[in-house]
């Protein structure tokens, strides 16, 4: 991994223990999103490390997905990380999408995929007592 991206990962904030970042695929022909694991922290794997297409080297030590065995092309589909609560009860994203890349791209192996930062268009708000 790309030092400057591993800092800017590093840098994803802590949740808490009420919600967690979701990893998100929205391929054409499915009904919902394909959950591709869910995290906390960005130090470590998510919930499914390389997940069940994982191919047989070790899975990196940071959230994602690989799509190794069976190959699965997702050039052209929208990959999103969205923060969610816990627990979730609906499979597609919540409405907190921080980053979002609308259409992936074949960027070659080994070469990160740019997502877009839309934290700030975030609604925010104070509350008094």
């Amino acid at each position: 991994m790309h030092p400057v991206t591993l800092v800017k990962l590093r840098c994803f904030p802590f949740l808490g223990s009420t919600l967690y970042h979701l990893n998100l695929l929205l391929i054409s022909g499915y009904r919902t999103a394909v959950s591709t694991g869910y995290f906390t922290f960005v130090s470590g794997h998510d919930s499914d490390m390389g997940g069940p297409t994982a191919g047989p080297d070790p899975t990196p030590p940071f959230p994602g997905q690989d799509f190794i065995n069976p190959m699965v092309s997702l050039i052209g589909f929208a990959a999103v990380i969205s923060i969610e609560p816990m627990p979730d009860n609906n499979p597609g994203p919540f409405t907190l999408k921080p980053l979002v890349d609308g259409n992936i791209e074949d960027v070659g192996m080994g070469v990160l995929q740019a997502m877009g930062n839309n934290a700030a268009g975030f609604p925010t708000g104070s509350a008094a007592r």
